[in-house]
């Protein structure tokens, strides 16, 4: 990897890395992802508001969908306002990947010993 030109190295394949990865390549960024394995499925179940899905272009991902969220406290019931949504993480993973690698982004299997600049 030492000496691999980049226009950005990207550390850490979850969700935020992967994602963040598959925006820059998009964009035109030549990228590199770092991780243990890359391509390991994802081991928690990710959740989010249902409007943010909508805002962050993954609604496409969500398995299941519940239109109001509810939590309960001693004195009762309180509707938040807000529909939740569970993400399909390995559909979510998989696309990302194929995107990334349609746009040339090296995957690496490894961690981090050192930074320069």
């Amino acid at each position: 990897m030492s000496g691999e030109a980049r226009d950005l190295w990207i550390v850490g394949t979850g969700p935020a890395g992967l994602l963040l990865a598959q925006a820059c390549a998009e964009r035109g960024l030549s990228v590199g992802l770092l991780g243990p394995d890359p391509t390991a499925a994802w081991r928690p179940n990710y959740g989010l508001w249902l409007d943010d899905a909508e805002r962050f272009g993954i609604a496409g991902h969500v398995a299941q969908r519940w239109p109001s969220a509810q939590v309960r406290f001693a004195s009762g019931l309180r509707d938040l306002g807000r529909g939740y949504a569970l993400v399909d993480d390995r559909r979510l993973q998989l696309d990302a990947l194929a995107v990334c690698r349609a746009h040339g982004v090296a995957l690496h299997c490894g961690s981090l010993a050192q930074l320069s600049h």
